[in-house]
């Protein structure tokens, strides 16, 4: 799964889906996996506005035959480009109101007010902010493609099954290896295991399993 939120429109949307894709793809098969073991793929982009103009909340694409347009190619990569400010078109109830939210920042649902109270939390999270101050902007941004994964996959799933379970549970899984990988750093600049563990709420155990897997990494 790939997500992106936009705030505004651009104009080279489509090519920038395909980039996704392509980036998606080429991740796995660096990693000396082969290419028929390519795994089904989403590349989702949530605007606020309408890219295309015809008013629908959502726009699904999949590579199909142009002489029989019923003739999929099903090679499992699909774009879905999420249309906020047509919130009021969609019929799923959990769909409608967290692009309501995207759209204005309106929480409709106990849902997203429960999303918005975590957006906020996430705003001022200590740990991140400490981040920030420590390693700089890129490093600061390395660090939370881990969080941003997770929330991207708890969207992604949500999306398709029913929006809340999912997005929780990916904001959930990316808070975690967020931690992970603050805790590797602070490791890093030799901080002690016990101030590690109160910075990142990783347990005494784990942050010396990952000490160790780090010595044995540099060996």
């Amino acid at each position: 799964f790939d997500i992106e939120i936009q705030n505004s429109l651009d104009e080279n949307l489509p090519k920038r889906t395909r980039y996704y894709q392509s980036m998606m793809d080429i991740d796995l098969l660096l990693k000396g996996k082969n290419y028929t073991e390519l795994k089904e793929s989403f590349v989702i982009f949530i605007c606020k506005d309408d890219f295309f103009g015809f008013n629908l909340p959502c726009y699904s694409f999949s590579n199909t035959c142009k002489e029989k347009p019923d003739l999929f190619l099903q090679d499992e990569a699909h774009r879905i480009i999420f249309n906020a400010s047509a919130f009021k078109q969609e019929k799923n109830v959990e769909k409608k109101s967290i692009l309501e939210y995207i759209s204005d920042r309106t929480s409709t649902t106990d849902f997203t007010a429960k999303l918005n109270s975590l957006v906020e939390k996430t705003k001022l999270n200590e740990i991140f902010r400490g981040d920030y101050m420590a390693w700089g902007l890129a490093e600061f941004d390395a660090e939370r493609r881990g969080y941003k994964e997770g929330v991207a996959v708890g969207i992604s799933q949500g999306l398709q099954q029913g929006i809340s379970q999912g997005i929780q549970q990916g904001i959930s899984q990316g808070a975690q290896q967020k931690a992970i990988e603050t805790a590797k750093n602070l490791l890093s600049m030799a901080l002690s295991f016990e101030n590690i563990a109160k910075a990142t709420g990783i347990s005494l155990d784990a942050i010396q399993k990952l000490a160790e897997e780090q010595k044995s990494t540099d060996i």
